[in-house]
């Protein structure tokens, strides 16, 4: 027996509010009484979308009731002597486990990132080099990042022997 395509029925409904929009779309094979659930669906899709568009807000926020800041308990920084090109520079962060943890150093145009050595406690190391731009003032930023919050700390670096910059190449003759 072949098969018969009946008419579908293709309605969009759209409300939108400041840069939130919800549209709803609603296929159906017309048939009888489709009349009927046509103007029934005019009439309510709107108004249910209005409705769910209304509780968005409480809805976010809610969200981000949900989202607490990542705790940061401590965070170590060892130089092991004065901070200049070649000495290492290590990094432990402790604070909620499962996270995403870096450190940013001033005069250092580099991210490091810290590994999540057991739960809570990540680590990182840095090795000074010749082109970075440190100071007497120098500090580390470490970042701890869980489920998209952000939590900082800010710590001096150890005192370098003299401030750590670039030198220019002695010219080609």
């Amino acid at each position: 027996m072949p098969r018969v395509d009946q008419p579908h029925f293709l309605q969009i409904f759209s409300v939108a509010r400041g840069t939130t929009a919800v549209e709803i779309t609603v296929h159906n094979i017309k048939g009888p009484g489709m009349k009927i659930y046509q103007a029934v669906l005019r009439l309510l899709l709107p108004a249910i979308a209005v409705g769910f568009m209304a509780t968005l807000p409480h809805l976010a926020s809610a969200q981000q009731r949900g989202k607490s800041a990542p705790q940061i308990s401590s965070f170590n920084i060892d130089a092991s002597g004065p901070v200049a090109p070649g000495s290492d520079i290590d990094f432990t962060l402790e604070g909620t486990p499962r996270g995403q943890a870096s450190v940013r150093i001033s005069g250092v145009n580099k991210n490091i990132v810290m590994r999540e050595t057991s739960p809570g406690v990540y680590e990182g190391s840095y090795t000074v080099s010749r082109r970075d731009r440190l100071g007497t003032q120098s500090t580390a930023r470490a970042t701890l990042r869980v489920r998209g919050v952000a939590s900082a700390t800010t710590q001096a670096l150890a005192p370098t022997t003299a401030p750590v910059v670039a030198q220019p190449a002695p010219p080609r003759l």
